[in-house]
């Protein structure tokens, strides 16, 4: 007998000939894995007869169309980022900032000024992330980058034509620009960035600008839009770098403080997450062991792949205490914010020139570059990157890497110079999820979803 919500008399089993839905799930006791089902109602009622979505066909919808946003958001590793309620109520110019993604605000344009942090970073990932969590589009780029993208985006053989990629940025629903204030102020970036903008300031699409709170409007003509009219929403986050633990021979972009360094050691690392972790699942402890050896005798390069959760950064950052326990100086970069350190010392003003932090950079004595691989690959980090890692090469000064990227998927040029058996794949669950690491969910989770 059927109710209500059951499907009608002779089963999926029957149905399955004539109905394709693309995906439903296989083992759903409502429909069978069709796709569909049938109320059971009275003759001429507006539903008798009629095929209707079953639950698990609406809930694949709901993932794809989430999956695709996601994707299409460029937000990268800052993907599912999220601040914590209290934090956005403890901070009026958080709560401002999220109401204004939730278009709870009648302004359409934002602009968010404070000194580069972690702070302005998370806010940014934050209000895109929380449109994408109610199925709203967002679109996050750092100037620079799309800027790069737009250039490459003239070649013939570009992935993503100029067109299409320019009309993307223009007409997107919600767009953050990070960093506005550090691109290089060539007139054709000028002339681009003005186009944009005064675009989605006439289609009053919701923008968000992103700069320093000191940031020079000149250079990129940025005047009329970091200054834009009364009804424009502006949020000042003033200081907001907390004051870390100092140690002239330890440096960090990225978050890894030097308080919270001293957290991760070797004995500290676990091998094992429960009893019930198949011994085949997780070479953890062969790992630990491999890479403390290299800790006490860094030497050349040394590489990590595994998924997110494998315990890399655990171990990379005992490797930064090793190197601290004997004196030595230590750079611990996540390399996504390593790259816009380094874009911002083009801004009039820095505290810091280009020339002074790649000089840092190229000298420390153990340099880690966590998360390599997580940054858009544009043809300017490309470059950066293996400037800065060619110099320590031939310096013979020791580098280690992080990444959840197999090597085929990272640049050539800079893996060519791993030499054999110093890069190690992580084979183990998350901590947080239990999923074992395997290429197919790395390169899912790896670069740019």
């Amino acid at each position: 007998m059927t109710t209500s919500s059951d499907t009608e008399a002779g089963g999926a089993d029957e149905r399955a000939r004539f109905w394709r839905p693309a995906g439903p799930d296989a083992d759903c006791l409502r429909c069978g894995g069709v796709g569909y089902v049938r109320r059971s109602v009275p003759v001429g009622h507006e539903l008798f007869g009629r095929a209707l979505p079953c639950q698990c066909a609406e809930q694949q919808a709901a993932d794809e169309l989430a999956e695709r946003l996601q994707r299409l958001s460029n937000l990268g590793p800052l993907a599912g980022q999220r601040l914590a309620a209290e934090q956005i109520g403890a901070l009026d110019q958080f709560a401002d900032a999220c109401a204004f993604a939730d278009e709870q605000t009648a302004e359409r344009w934002l602009v968010l000024r404070g000194a580069p942090s972690p702070a302005r970073t998370q806010l940014a990932a934050e209000l895109a992330n929380r449109r994408l969590e109610r199925s709203r589009p967002a679109l996050y780029f750092v100037a620079a980058d799309l800027l790069d993208r737009l250039r490459a985006a003239y070649r013939r053989d570009a992935e993503v034509p100029y067109p299409l990629l320019f009309e993307h940025a223009r007409q997107a629903e919600f767009l953050i620009i990070d960093d506005i204030d550090v691109a290089n102020p060539t007139e054709w970036a000028r002339e681009k960035l003005f186009q944009l903008l005064n675009h989605r300031r006439n289609a009053q699409l919701r923008t968000v600008l992103i700069a320093a709170e000191r940031a020079s409007a000149d250079g990129l003509g940025l005047a009329r839009w970091l200054n834009p009219a009364p009804d424009a929403l502006q949020i000042r986050l003033g200081e907001t770098i907390e004051t870390e633990q100092r140690d002239d021979r330890y440096r960090q972009v990225g978050g890894m403080r030097r308080d919270l360094l001293a957290r991760f050691t070797f004995e500290g690392f676990r091998v094992r997450n429960g009893d019930d972790l198949p011994s085949d699942a997780s070479n953890l402890g062969l790992i630990k062991c491999v890479v403390e050896e290299w800790a006490a005798a860094p030497s050349g390069s040394l590489a990590l792949f595994g998924r997110p959760g494998t315990g890399k950064t655990h171990l990379a950052a005992a490797v930064a205490n090793a190197a601290l326990e004997r004196g030595e100086s230590v750079w611990f970069a996540v390399v996504p914010d390593l790259l816009d350190t380094l874009r911002r010392t083009y801004q009039t003003g820095a505290e810091q020139t280009y020339d002074e932090l790649s000089e840092s950079l190229r000298d420390v004595d153990l340099l880690i570059l966590d998360d390599f691989g997580a940054h858009s690959p544009t043809l300017w980090t490309e470059e950066k990157l293996y400037q800065l890692y060619a110099a320590r090469y031939v310096a013979e000064r020791p580098t280690l890497f992080t990444t959840n990227l197999e090597q085929a998927e990272l640049d050539h040029r800079i893996t060519s110079r791993w030499h054999s058996g110093k890069y190690h794949k992580i084979e183990a669950p998350d901590y947080r999820s239990g999923e074992t690491s395997t290429p197919e969910v790395s390169r899912r989770r790896g670069r740019r979803q």
